[in-house]
């Protein structure tokens, strides 16, 4: 099976193999967790806690970090475990959340409009001033 052997990829001497794991993040949701359903639990972790770390794979990790127990979650992220492990408990939830919460943070758009009844800018004068 396929599945099988992009397992028997994804962890090779206990480390993960980057290429096979973005090849994952490239397929539905539920390839990416068949394939880590042939992992080891603390495997499984260890490829959450990868995904999570970049925001481009966050969901994949939460949905594989769904698949782990309290123990393995505790081991590979620590003191962020409980977190991880109720985040991955819904992760629409966890991921609308998120999204509200980085649009707080965002930059609002600078504009060079110019707004009704502001004082007109001397161009010459500006540049008058870089020449002394």
């Amino acid at each position: 099976m396929q599945q099988t052997k992009l397992a028997q990829q994804l962890i090779v001497d206990d480390s993960i193999d980057i290429q096979t794991l973005f090849e994952l993040n490239n397929s539905p949701t539920k390839d990416a967790l068949d394939v880590a359903s042939k992992l080891t639990a603390l495997q499984r972790a260890k490829v959450a806690q990868f995904c999570y770390a970049r925001v481009h794979m966050r969901e994949m990790g939460l949905h594989i970090a769904a698949t782990c127990e309290l123990p393995e979650l505790l081991e590979v992220f620590g003191a962020g475990a409980k977190t991880i492990l109720k985040q991955s408990r819904d992760v629409e939830e966890t991921l609308t959340s998120l999204k509200k919460s980085q649009s707080q943070y965002t930059k609002k758009p600078v504009s060079l409009r110019v707004v009704a009844g502001s004082t007109d800018i001397d161009s010459d004068s500006i540049a008058e001033e870089f020449v002394e």
